[in-house]
């Protein structure tokens, strides 16, 4: 019965990914992000349910959802959407600050993914 259960839950693993590793290319990183946001939002999901049992699930599940908010501020550029939207487009210092603060955004992201990813389990 296990094995039955076991076999259910991977064909409905494959399927969930199947549109990333379909519309996926191997030519940029972003589709490698896209893939490890979906297994983080997956991950997350289980943490928040009834199936973990870890003490720390929930909160794991907090940190992982922090690490997706950041990664979408990081990878959907918004520093400097928002820079561009806000008429700015042609101070060259104000973009210099910009693309500043979207480097550190990365680095806080993949600071606190080391920080906390060996956590993300239960």
């Amino acid at each position: 019965m296990y094995w039955v259960k076991r076999k259910i839950q991977q064909i409905k693993r494959v399927i969930d990914f199947l549109p990333l590793i379909w519309n996926g290319f191997d030519f940029d990183y972003i589709y490698a992000i896209n893939f490890f946001k979906k297994q983080l939002e997956r991950t997350a999901s289980f943490l928040e349910s009834d199936k973990a049992h870890t003490l720390s699930a929930k909160t794991n599940a907090q940190k992982i959802r922090t690490a997706l908010r950041l990664m979408d501020i990081v990878y959907e550029e918004r520093y400097v959407e928002e820079f561009l939207n806000s008429d700015g487009g042609n101070d060259r210092e104000g973009f210099i600050r910009v693309m500043n603060k979207q480097k550190r955004a990365h680095k806080l992201l993949w600071d606190f993914i080391e920080h906390n990813i060996q956590h993300w389990w239960d």
